[in-house]
């Protein structure tokens, strides 16, 4: 077995009007899957899928707060001249 598992169609709508998007394939560590069957397995997500648009959520919003850390920054290095 690979050190990585595949996991294929992660990214399905949950209300049927939405269109589909497949990512394809997704490589991902024995752990990351683990994780997301844990999660799904507590009733909270009802798919791996929704556990991986949650943490992508997440991560957006991450980038999304860094992106205004970083604006905040560059205005006070360029107030403090």
């Amino acid at each position: 077995m690979d050190a990585l598992h595949r996991v294929t169609n992660l990214v399905t709508p949950m209300d049927p009007s939405m269109p589909a998007k497949i990512v394809g394939t997704v490589s991902l560590t024995p752990e990351l899957t683990a994780l997301i069957e844990a999660k799904v397995a507590t009733g909270l997500y009802g798919s791996a899928s929704e556990v991986v648009r949650a943490g992508l959520r997440l991560l957006v919003e991450q980038d999304r707060q860094e992106e205004q850390t970083a604006k905040k920054v560059t205005e006070g290095r360029r107030n403090a001249r």
